[in-house]
């Protein structure tokens, strides 16, 4: 019975962390408590010097201080961990750069019950995945700043042709991008086979709470 008890807890542990839900281990909290124990040291150092050098109104001031501040580096922190959980706000959303995107955007397809890794193809950012039926994910960028008449065969951005392999098999394929698509790139999407474009708008929507499958209309 221990022994049945023991898997059961395996297993849960090994879908929670494929939906990215696990809790963390004692390796991933070290730097958290050893902040912890840093801001503690500290809180005692300044308000014994506070003490010693105004009295009782030092140990008012010191711990006022003290305490607002280890409330802010609380939020700051918090804020951190939902972002890691895919969960941004607005503001958050609407301030992302191309350099944040992939990271993001992991963030976003784990909290949706994704398991994805990042696997860069020729340098540029990619990120490969299956959903819990084991269908599978394929995610490529595109810069916000690239333009329609860049010269293919120059130093430029890749155009959209070029994102990342295009093809039928069921696998759902992503080109994302915080600028917008061109009513022709639109066009060639639908012809590709499930392939979806996200635009700054759509990721916007997505950043802030909706789901993948909802947003684009993925099918179960």
């Amino acid at each position: 019975m221990r022994a049945w008890r023991l898997r059961l807890r395996e297993i849960e542990r090994d879908r929670l962390r494929k939906a990215g839900q696990a809790p963390p281990t004692l390796q991933q909290l070290r730097p958290a408590l050893v902040a912890l124990a840093v801001a503690v040291a500290a809180g005692a150092f300044w308000l014994t010097w506070s003490v010693q050098l105004l009295g009782l109104l030092g140990l008012v001031l010191g711990g006022s201080l003290y305490l607002w501040l280890l409330a802010f580096l609380v939020r700051l922190r918090g804020a951190a961990v939902r972002r890691r959980r895919g969960h941004y706000t607005s503001a958050e959303a609407a301030s992302l750069t191309d350099g944040q995107l992939p990271a993001v955007v992991l963030n976003l397809l784990r909290r949706d019950g994704w398991q994805v890794v990042s696997a860069p193809h020729q340098g540029q950012p990619r990120i490969l995945g299956t959903d819990r039926t084991g269908r599978e994910i394929d995610v490529t960028f595109r810069p916000s700043d690239w333009e329609e008449d860049t010269v293919t065969s120059g130093p430029g951005p890749a155009p959209l042709r070029a994102a990342g392999t295009v093809g039928y098999g069921g696998v759902v394929r992503l080109i994302v991008s915080l600028g917008n698509f061109s009513r022709g790139d639109v066009l060639w999407a639908s012809r590709q086979g499930g392939l979806h474009l996200v635009d700054g708008d759509l990721l916007r929507r997505w950043a802030t709470g909706e789901r993948v499958h909802r947003l684009l209309g993925i099918v179960g």
